[in-house]
């Protein structure tokens, strides 16, 4: 099975949090946030191109008549043309997905996650369209990936927003497989220089969440889901613990042995 098409099926959307006006009916923005969380997890659950089309029509409509009835409500509907965005860029609908991000007055955002998310919308409008593909990334497109992860780098270094920062993380971390995946390795040289990379880029997304996060998958050989746990923990430590799966993975499939930092993502138990 090609590694990124097995990865992206493990990817966990941030669950957007629309602002709420008091010029609009909570129980109507409510209903749009909770039926558009719903349609934006399920990409995460099911095999890429299996998305059924009204897992998103319907909610991108039912904002859209929001919009139409509060057009005087600029961070509103700023907010919540971010959320369609994001729904139609998970549902690999590229260029409707563009077509409202363009719309979106990124002065009139007001939450840091929002206004990262709309700082990286090329790289997650391309990343969500490429990734399910089984085709190995061109030249072209691995200059592109080198260029998103290098965005990202610099996004996530100023981000305190625990969430977004493991989600866009998460983002970088995948690219950062596709072009491991995709490298040359035909000689010993080549061979340490991607294992190089692998080991720098894994601690690089170690480094992305708490100390704590990381302290528990290490002591942990399982998540524990009836434990009490918040959402967003629990959240954190399946990012965290499913791509120091993939990262061991790519390298056994690619014969490397990379010296993974911190040295305890070498030897972790991962169901």
């Amino acid at each position: 099975m090609n590694p990124m098409k097995h990865s992206f099926k493990f990817l966990v959307v941030l669950l957007l949090t629309a602002w709420i006006s008091g010029c609009v009916t909570t129980s109507d923005v409510r209903e749009a946030v909770a039926t558009t969380n719903a349609a934006m997890v399920s990409p995460a659950l099911d095999p890429p191109g299996n998305q059924a089309s009204g897992a998103w029509e319907d909610p991108v409509a039912q904002i859209d008549r929001i919009i139409q009835n509060n057009p005087g409500e600029t961070t509103l509907v700023n907010h919540l043309r971010l959320r369609q965005a994001m729904l139609l860029t998970v549902f690999e609908q590229g260029n409707l997905a563009a077509e409202r991000w363009k719309q979106i007055n990124p002065s009139a955002l007001k939450t840091e996650r929002d206004r990262s998310l709309y700082e990286n919308r090329d790289a997650l409008v391309w990343w969500y369209r490429r990734a399910p593909s089984l085709e190995p990334l061109d030249n072209q497109e691995k200059e592109r990936a080198n260029e998103y992860v290098s965005q990202l780098t610099s996004s996530i270094a100023e981000i305190t927003n625990e969430e977004v920062k493991g989600y866009l993380g998460t983002i970088r971390a995948q690219m950062d497989l596709r072009l491991a995946n995709d490298a040359d390795v035909s000689t010993d040289a080549l061979e340490q220089q991607v294992s190089d990379e692998m080991a720098n880029d894994l601690e690089a997304y170690v480094e992305v969440f708490s100390p704590e996060v990381g302290a528990w998958v290490r002591d942990n050989p399982a998540i524990d889901v009836s434990e009490g746990v918040n959402i967003s923990d629990l959240r954190q430590r399946i990012l965290l613990r499913q791509m120091i799966k993939e990262f061991r993975e790519t390298s056994e499939r690619l014969g490397l042995s990379p010296g993974w930092r911190p040295a305890w993502t070498a030897t972790v138990e991962i169901e």
